[in-house]
């Protein structure tokens, strides 16, 4: 796996506090650039689009849902640098399935922008 690339994990250091997010798509573009969308603790308010609980992935310890109006496009050489800066942290990837199961929300969100879910679905693989 690349070192940024589809089901790569990070924590975004930040005010308040740290996000998780996962990176949906491989590099494509001149400069490279992936899709990548932030998880956040599961709240009356979250959507529920998709709700991960505990043994998902290592990270979550509690019920997280996926945040698919927050999914964006990031640089590879900007995460490359904020993780040089100490400002990202690389995490354990997704595994396949959770991968796949985030893909599938972001395409199925009414969240998702829809620029955005028409991109994925060119990259996402059929």
């Amino acid at each position: 796996m690349q070192i940024v690339g589809a089901g790569r994990c990070f924590v975004l250091f930040g005010v308040p506090k740290p996000h998780f997010w996962i990176v949906l798509t491989d590099p494509v573009g001149d400069p490279p650039a992936v899709i990548a969308v932030m998880l956040v603790s599961e709240k009356a308010h979250t959507e529920k689009t998709l709700v991960l609980d505990v043994g998902d992935h290592p990270w979550i310890d509690h019920r997280t849902a996926v945040d698919f109006g927050s999914a964006q496009r990031w640089l590879v050489d900007s995460m490359i640098r904020a993780s040089a800066k100490s400002h990202c942290g690389m995490e354990a990837d997704a595994s396949p399935k959770l991968l796949e199961q985030v893909r599938q929300g972001l395409l199925e969100s009414s969240h998702t922008v829809d620029w955005l879910r028409d991109l994925c679905r060119e990259r996402f693989p059929k």
